[in-house]
């Protein structure tokens, strides 16, 4: 999800390729990264069910402050969300490396 006048989503718009990374704070540190085809998701009827299950997962519940605002700013199409469909990735887990 970003707002949609960002830097990031204008780059998007302007070049669907782009390079991502997600990890953990955690540790041990483990993630992905790669590169993809980017696209922005501007049907309201596909995104806000989809930002709901994702603010569901990732935060637990609906009703909090914090997951109204995320879901209201798609529902008002001033957040969008990004869609990135993989072209190659690469994953890490150090809890995986001997010491």
């Amino acid at each position: 999800m970003s707002i949609k006048e960002n830097k990031k989503v204008r780059n998007i718009n302007g070049k669907r390729t782009v390079y991502f990374s997600v990890d953990t704070d955690a540790e041990p540190h483990k993630g992905v990264k790669g590169k993809g085809t980017a696209a922005i998701l501007t049907d309201l009827g596909k995104s806000v069910p989809l930002t709901e299950k994702i603010v569901a997962k990732y935060l637990g519940d609906l009703s909090t402050p914090m997951a109204k605002r995320v879901v209201d700013g798609v529902r008002n199409d001033s957040t969008v969300l990004v869609e990135i469909s993989p072209l190659y990735f690469s994953t890490w887990d150090y809890s995986k490396m001997k010491h």
